[in-house]
């Protein structure tokens, strides 16, 4: 099983668009054209001013003066970096919208240059820039909301102070329960301590009912696309690799990037080995809609003498730029014994298995959703959700803690279509029902947010 760092996580667990009014500008922006005016009373939209430095677009003339004078040398880093173009314009064309803001931190990586850039906008040129409160981003519809009237100012503080942002990021990609991980953080960025605990306990805590994140299922009804490449060609992903259990590296692990149809990856698209800290990069082609295969991983060490059990990842939404995607988590040979024990399950070698996070429209991880596979039929696969961390056999739905599911030896050497309904109100509702590759002893995850 895998862990997203954007996803919410748990110490043992799998690997881990709403319809918004303020993003619908965004499904066009990458050919950088001017959008139009909004009709009387509508929704404003934006008519991009292009700044001399870097070229970066700016929600207006006096916006694009600013940063010229006072961001320069960070704007001029941005354009450089093909990572956090795209990732800027996307925030910059959602206005003062703070949840089309996280669809872009979505599909796009944070880029120590966005970082960077973004900072010094909302330190230096906060007033012409015109974003409230800092243009955080919160994946939960009205937590912008209620951010906007409780806290602002902490918001602000933290969305101006780079080493904030960078701490945020580093516990971001923690898995959740980690005793090592947040203070190493903190150690890191140090710089950022002071800012963000505000802004943290304003989120968590006076904001709590409204930034609760996994509610929204407003886009059921309809699905909008999928944010695309900004051009053709290749583009270099990587990801750090490390065990779900002991949350060390995968040593030496060999990474394969996948052709959606390769089942077997006999024609891989790039291979690459994990180095000493987990980290592996694999470039692949952006195609039209972006990477829509999957990675495979094989062999390593997680320093304990146990090495991945072989997995098969597709990332999903599909991954349209380049960059870091975060710390991901593996299950080892041992800690795949670990899941079995706590699910009573007896492993079958000539079997697969599956896990998926469940993700509402904002792509959080969604409790309330069951998952069905089509191969399923039989009394040797045994299905299983984690509930407050734990795997059970007898639940029936995704809990609020981790959205995770899944299934234990289903049948092999056939694509299998996995779908998953969301309980909304009295009612089951299908976000998705992509089919995946179920290959004999190898772990199968993703997440499943609904599906264009």
């Amino acid at each position: 099983m895998t862990l997203s760092g954007r996803a919410l996580r748990v110490a043992v667990a799998a690997f881990l668009f709403a319809a918004l009014p303020g993003c619908k500008q965004i499904l066009g922006l990458h050919d950088r054209s001017e959008a139009t005016e909004a009709p009387e009373g509508g929704t404003p939209v934006i008519k991009p001013v292009a700044g001399q430095c870097g070229s970066l677009r700016h929600p207006s003339t006096a916006c694009a003066a600013c940063m010229d004078e006072k961001c320069c040398v960070e704007a001029n880093a941005c354009h450089d970096d093909p990572t956090c173009d795209p990732a800027f314009d996307c925030n910059m064309m959602c206005g003062d919208d703070a949840t089309c803001r996280a669809r872009c931190n979505t599909f796009f990586t944070r880029a120590d240059t966005l970082v960077e850039v973004s900072a010094c906008r909302e330190s230096k040129c906060r007033a012409e820039c015109g974003n409230s409160c800092g243009g955080l981003s919160y994946n939960a519809p009205g937590c912008d909301t209620c951010v906007k009237q409780t806290c602002c100012a902490t918001a602000a503080t933290c969305a101006g102070n780079a080493e904030c942002i960078r701490l945020d990021l580093c516990r971001t990609n923690c898995i959740a329960g980690s005793n090592a991980c947040p203070p190493e953080c903190e150690r890191t960025f140090s710089n950022g301590v002071a800012d963000l605990s505000p802004w943290i306990d304003c989120v968590q805590n006076t904001c709590a009912e409204a930034c609760t994140p996994g509610m929204n299922w407003s886009c059921l009804d309809a699905k909008p696309p999928w944010l695309k490449p900004k051009s053709a060609g290749t583009f270099s992903l990587s990801v750090t690799i490390v065990d779900v259990l002991s949350e060390k590296p995968f040593v030496g692990t060999a990474a394969r990037a996948c052709g959606k149809l390769d089942r077997n990856c006999t024609m891989p698209i790039d291979s690459q080995v994990s180095d000493q800290n987990g980290f592996v990069t694999l470039t692949v082609s952006a195609g039209a809609a972006g990477f829509d295969g999957y990675v495979d991983f094989q062999g390593g060490d997680n320093g304990e003498g146990s090495s991945i059990y072989p997995a098969i990842w597709y990332p999903s939404p599909n991954i349209i730029s380049g960059g870091w995607r975060g710390r991901i988590q593996f299950v080892s040979d041992a800690s795949l014994q670990v899941l079995a024990a706590l699910t009573s399950a007896t492993i079958d070698p000539e079997r697969g298995h599956f896990a998926a996070n469940a993700q509402d429209c904002n792509f959080a991880s969604a409790p309330g959703v069951s998952f069905e596979a089509d191969n399923a039929k039989d009394d040797k696969t045994t299905p299983f959700y984690f509930i407050n961390g734990v795997p059970k056999t007898n639940a029936t739905e995704t809990d609020p803690v981790s959205g995770i599911g899944g299934f234990i030896n289903l049948k092999a050497n056939a694509l299998t279509q996995i779908k998953a309904y969301a309980r909304v109100g009295d009612n089951l509702k299908l976000v998705g029902a992509p089919t995946y590759i179920i290959r004999a002893g190898t772990f199968t995850t993703t997440s499943i947010p609904p599906t264009p």
